[in-house]
C-alpha cells in the first residue's frame, strides 16, 4: 500500500492521511470513510509496479506477498511489544528480585556443599575406569554443570524472535564470562597464593586455543549463519583429541 510514501517524522504526516480519508472535511474520520480511504489505498496497491514481478499488479496475491514482504522487513527492526511484553512481563518486581537473591544463595550454599563431594566422586570414579580425569570432567561434568544454561537457551531460541535470540546470546556470554574469567581467576589466585605446582600445559594449550578461535571468530561478526555453529561443535572433538595426542603421543604433562 506503499505507506512509506507517507514520513511520520514529518509535521504534515496527519495532513497527508485527513486527505485521503476525510472526504466530507470536517477533521474526523467516520467509519464509512475510513473503509473509503483503506479501499483507495488497496486499489493503488493493486496498480502500483513495485515487485510486480512477484505477481501480476490486479491480483490478491500481489497483495499478499507485498503484505509478507513488509511483515519481514518490519521483523527486521526487532520486537516492539505485544503479546510477548505481556507474558513476560513482572507483577511484583521488588518481590521477584527477593526470590531470585534467596535462589542464588541458595544455589550458593548447594555448590559449596557439594564441591568436594563431586571432586572425590570424580577422583573414585576415574581411579576405579582407569580413564583420566580430565576427561571425565570434559565429557561428563559439563552435562550436568551447563545444563541449566543449555535448556535456557534451547527454551529462547525456538521462540525464533530478535528479543529472544539476544537473550539466547547473553546467556552464552554470561556462562562464558562466568566459566572463563571469574572461575579462572578464582582458580589462578588459588594456585598463586598456596604455592600449588602447575602440570597441566596441554590442557591450558588446548583452553587457551579454543578461546582466541571463538573471541576472534566471534569479534568479527556481528551474525552467526547455521554454519557457524559447526565450527564451535568442531572444536569440542578436536580439544579431546589434541590433549590425548599431547599427553600420550608426545608425553607432555
Amino acid at each position: 500500500m506503499r505507506l512509506y510514501e507517507i514520513n511520520l517524522n514529518e509535521d504534515d504526516a496527519v495532513d497527508k492521511v485527513m486527505k485521503d480519508f476525510d472526504e466530507s472535511q470536517n477533521n474526523e474520520v467516520d467509519f464509512d470513510e475510513f473503509v473509503a480511504g483503506i479501499g483507495k489505498w488497496l486499489e493503488e496497491a493493486k496498480g502500483s509496479k513495485i515487485d510486480a514481478h512477484i505477481a501480476g499488479p490486479d491480483t490478491l496475491k500481489y497483495i499478499h506477498e507485498y503484505y509478507e514482504e513488509t511483515k519481514r522487513e518490519h521483523d527486521l527492526l526487532g520486537d516492539d511489544g505485544g503479546e510477548d511484553d505481556e507474558e513476560e512481563g513482572v507483577d511484583d518486581p521488588h518481590g521477584t528480585s527477593i526470590k531470585a537473591v534467596l535462589y542464588l544463595l541458595f544455589g550458593t550454599f548447594i555448590a559449596a556443599a557439594f564441591a568436594d563431594p563431586l571432586v572425590d566422586a570424580v577422583g573414585n570414579f576415574s581411579t576405579a575406569t582407569s580413564i583420566p580425569s580430565f576427561f571425565i570432567s570434559f565429557i561428563f561434568l559439563p552435562l550436568a554443570t551447563n545444563s541449566s544454561e543449555a535448556v535456557s537457551a534451547i527454551i529462547f531460541a525456538t521462540r525464533k524472535k530478535q528479543r529472544s535470540a539476544s537473550l539466547t546470546f547473553s546467556e552464552l556470554y554470561g556462562a562464558v564470562t562466568m566459566n572463563n574469567i571469574l572461575c579462572l581467576s578464582v582458580f589462578l589466585a588459588l594456585v598463586y597464593v598456596r604455592g600449588l605446582s602447575w602440570d597441566f600445559s596441554s590442557e591450558v594449550l588446548v583452553i587457551l586455543i579454543v578461546c582466541i578461535v571463538m573471541g576472534v571468530f566471534g569479534s568479527l561478526r556481528t551474525t552467526f549463519p547455521l554454519w557457524t555453529s559447526f565450527i564451535a561443535f568442531a572444536l569440542y572433538p578436536f580439544s579431546l583429541i589434541l590433549v590425548y595426542v599431547l599427553d600420550y603421543t608426545f608425553g607432555w604433562s
